[in-house]
């Protein structure tokens, strides 16, 4: 099942089919993290496409809160990566992003 996720969401248009939650989360990372950081236009969008990818297969899972994010679903995901053949360099990078990611949505949602 998780390698079938996987594939099914190589497309940045399936970004519309995120959560209401994912997509508020994804928007305010956007706007926030990014927005601060001198990054180039395409490390913005490989950055987004990084976190849609976590994001869709998270909602493959039934997962749909960020707030239940378990390490294992963490460690799923990496899984899926490696099993597909992306380098150690590559898992990594997508992890750091994800982390980074999730650090933000949570500094967020401590401010509501």
């Amino acid at each position: 099942m998780m390698s079938k996720c996987y594939d099914a969401f190589s497309n940045m248009e399936r970004a519309q089919e995120l959560i209401k939650p994912y997509q508020m989360a994804l928007e305010g990372y956007k706007s926030t993290n990014k927005g601060a950081r001198n990054l180039a236009a395409r490390s913005r969008v490989e950055y987004e496409t990084d976190i849609v990818q976590f994001l869709l297969f998270l909602q493959g899972l039934g997962v749909r809160d960020l707030k239940k994010i378990a390490p294992k679903h963490i460690h799923e995901y990496l899984a899926v990566l490696d099993k597909n053949g992306l380098a150690g360099a590559t898992q990594r990078k997508k992890l750091t992003i994800i982390r980074t990611f999730l650090s933000c949505s949570a500094r967020m949602a401590g401010r509501l």
